[in-house]
Formats: structure tokens, sequence, C-alpha cells
């Protein structure tokens, strides 16, 4: 007998999904695979939630991932971006789109780079260090809220622990 609901939301649960899996086509305990669609439903469900907790500022995601990772750079808070692309999961193209936007509003500034007139820093402008400073406590709670509404804060501390030695492994980089 299932003790988690099947749908939730008129959507199919990872637990539904799961079970489905098992009893239809890959039988058996597979951690890994369960890992797999977990990360895959945990990633929708906070991306959506998190959309949701920018929406007030007008940000996507990946504007909001572009601002705090130039808030995080030392100040004047200014990367090229190669370092931005390094930094966060979005390509050249999908960059530019963002950079360009961010620009439009005046939440950053494309500079000229004197020591390679074949790129360009882009630093965070007051309003965008504001916008930045703003929004991301915001999209936190929301993700804290969530989080905390299915885990009790050791799990929390704990996913946090393992997140963190699971990129580090896979980064290649002692975890810290």
């Amino acid at each position: 007998m299932q003790t988690v609901p099947i749908r939730s939301k008129g959507k199919l649960t990872a637990e539904g999904l799961l079970d489905r899996l098992k009893e239809n086509w890959l039988r058996g305990a597979d951690p890994i695979r369960d890992i797999s669609v977990l990360r895959q439903r945990l990633h929708g469900l906070l991306n959506a939630a998190g959309s949701a907790a920018l929406a007030p500022y007008g940000l996507t995601l990946a504007q909001m991932e572009t601002l705090f990772t130039l808030r995080a750079a030392p100040p004047p808070h200014r990367l090229t971006p190669l370092e931005l692309t390094r930094s966060i999961l979005i390509t050249g193209g999908g960059l530019t789109k963002v950079l360009r936007e961010l620009e439009r509003r005046g939440l950053i500034k494309c500079i000229a780079n004197k020591t390679d007139a074949r790129s360009k820093h882009v630093e965070l402008t007051r309003a965008g260090k504001g916008i930045a400073e703003a929004a991301l406590p915001k999209l936190l709670e929301m993700e804290g809220r969530l989080l905390k509404s299915a885990l009790s804060a050791g799990e929390v501390v704990l996913l946090a622990r393992l997140l963190r030695k699971a990129a580090a492994g896979l980064e290649g980089a002692p975890a810290g």
C-alpha cells in the first residue's frame, strides 16, 4: 500500500514516478536511478518557486544567478563574460541574452577591457547591487521554507553537507 500521493496538483509525484518505473520498466532498487529522478523533480519544483519569488523584481533565475555571481566578486564587482560562464550554468549564447537584458535595465554595465580589446568586463551597477541584495534573501527564504516543510533542520544540514561533498567530488576539488 502506498503512503505517498501518486499525484500532487495534477502532476505525477516523484514517488509515483519511481513506483511506476519499478513496476513497469526498471525493476529493483537502484539508488542512482532514484537520485536522477528526484534531482530532476526537485530542480523543477525549486525553479518554479524561485521564478515566482523573483517575479516581483522582474528577474529570471539566470539573471539572478548572474547578478549574484557579480555581487560575490570583489569590488568593483566586475568579471569578464568568460569568468561568468565558468561560474554559472549557462552557455555563452544564453549569457549574451541575459547580459543584454540586464544592461538594458541598468543593472550591469559593460566596460571595454583595457588589456584585451577583444573582450569586455561586466560590472554590477549600484542598481544591480541593490536588486541583487533585495532579491536574494527573498529567494533563499522561499527555498528555505520549501525545504524545511519537507525536512527537519538536521536533515537540511545533512543535505547541504552531502550536496557539497558530491559537487566537490564531481568538480575534482576537496570538499570544504
